[in-house]
């Protein structure tokens, strides 16, 4: 009963909090995990910043690149998740004119000998007409110039006179740019747990939320989705309790690892504590929802309503922390 009475406060302790946003972003290739740092450092302060993060006791390094593939995945992640807006952000007058992500190859040390900060791997030998050392992997445009003593490099968010964007380009140290951090390791997957029994929520749509029931015994995960009608009703309709446009979903289905699998249901007929007339539930379900967590506090929703023919994602976080200890230690 005591989550049921902390129900009771959602709309209120919703409309008390305000919104955030997240700028960095995270994304795992082949084995190896990246974080998008979205405020700009010169190259050698980003390269520090790097090395002061870990992951899975492996340490971290400005991006190196080693395969087409890679360097497609990277920008790939790059495309989706900063927007051109933001170019203005990370731009190097220097290069073209053209917006860049600091990654480790650099020719700090001596001129025209291009190495990865994390190793010292000589991968390229001289400017633009220069050559492949030891057959590794290089995506220059027609660079590196060395244009007024250009010694780091930055994949293109965008085309410039030289190259085109997802190429690399050699532009000067002093650029304050946005970078690629990489961890020669994954992060632990979370593994959902009975912690996360609790109130959930989007700080932005207030008035609304999650009650997320887990049972570990099963593997199951319960929720019941306090929400409202996709438009507002006419003004002229009333309810005798509650409010015209208030509507309650549950779900139900099968979690593992960080991620549960529910199916959507939507309970017909009924009213106020009564046994009659009866409810109904369509067992087919009316779509499905994903709910997958980045860690005690934080997750994502995915959903889609089949009747509706709508679909969409919002992250939720707890709305009281009490609960977090118990989840933490689950995960030991």
């Amino acid at each position: 009963m005591k989550d049921l009475k902390k129900m009771v406060f959602i709309p209120l302790l919703l409309s008390m909090l305000s919104t955030n946003t997240l700028a960095d972003f995270q994304f795992i290739f082949d084995g190896h995990t990246y974080d998008v740092i979205t405020s700009g450092l010169t190259w050698e302060g980003a390269s520090a910043a790097a090395q002061n993060k870990m992951i899975n006791g492996s340490p971290g390094y400005l991006a190196r690149i080693d395969s087409s593939e890679e360097n497609a995945e990277i920008f790939n992640q790059l495309s989706i998740n900063i927007p051109s807006s933001d170019f203005v952000n990370t731009l190097a007058p220097d290069g073209g004119g053209a917006s860049y992500v600091w990654i480790g190859a650099n020719d700090i040390q001596t001129e025209g000998e291009w190495v990865w900060v994390d190793n010292a791997t000589q991968f390229w030998q001289g400017d633009s007409t220069g050559t492949v050392v030891g057959g590794l992997y290089n995506n220059w445009g027609n660079e590196p110039d060395d244009f007024n003593g250009q010694d780091s490099a930055g994949i293109a968010l965008n085309d410039w006179p030289f190259g085109v964007a997802g190429q690399w380009n050699d532009v000067d140290t002093e650029n304050s740019l946005y970078y690629i951090i990489e961890y020669a390791a994954s992060p632990d997957v979370f593994n959902i747990n009975p912690g996360l029994n609790d109130a959930w929520f989007n700080m932005a749509t207030n008035g609304q939320g999650l009650l997320i029931a887990v049972y570990a015994d099963i593997s199951q995960m319960f929720v019941a989705w306090f929400t409202y009608d996709t438009v507002r009703p006419p003004e002229d309709v009333t309810a005798f309790l509650g409010e015209p446009g208030h509507r309650w979903l549950t779900a139900q289905g099968p979690y593992e690892g960080d991620t549960a699998t529910l199916t959507i249901f939507v309970t017909e007929g009924g009213v106020f504590d009564s046994a009659e007339p009866a409810t109904s539930t369509d067992p087919a379900g009316d779509g499905t929802m994903t709910l997958e967590f980045a860690d005690c506090t934080e997750g994502l929703v995915n959903y889609e309503i089949t009747s509706l023919g709508i679909s969409g994602e919002f992250p939720i976080e707890r709305i009281v922390s009490d609960n977090v200890p118990l989840c933490e230690s689950l995960e030991e």
